[in-house]
Formats: structure tokens, sequence, C-alpha cells
């Protein structure tokens, strides 16, 4: 029987095959939070800082795919 912990994540799996860096996946959490963050924010406490800097992030994450 195959234990669960001998079986790779999609994080490490990305990464083992050079697709995604640890910061890549730092940055792609990061991006979710932002994202859970103001799905779940009203009108009033939308925070344009964060979601500014989650475009950044999107932007460079895909620029850095595209490229491979």
């Amino acid at each position: 029987m195959v234990s669960t912990h001998d079986i790779p994540t999609k994080w490490e799996m990305t990464m083992q095959e050079d697709v995604l860096s640890m910061d890549d996946i730092k940055q792609l959490t990061e991006l979710r939070m932002i994202r859970n963050t103001q799905v779940h924010s009203t009108g009033d406490n939308i925070d344009k800082k964060r979601i500014l800097l989650g475009v950044e992030i999107a932007e460079d994450l895909l620029k850095k795919l595209n490229g491979k």
C-alpha cells in the first residue's frame, strides 16, 4: 500500500517539473488571499491597494508562465 506521504502534492510536482518556484507558489497564495478578502468584502471596505497588488502579482505570474 502506498502512503499518501509518498505522493507529491500538486505544488511539489510543479516545482519538480520547474513550472513554478517556491516564490511563485507564495505569490499564488497571496493572490488567493487577496481574492478571498475582496470577494467577502462590502463596497465600503474594498482595498484598492490590495487589488492593485493582486493585478501586479497576476501579471508577473502570467508573464512567467507564458514564457515557458
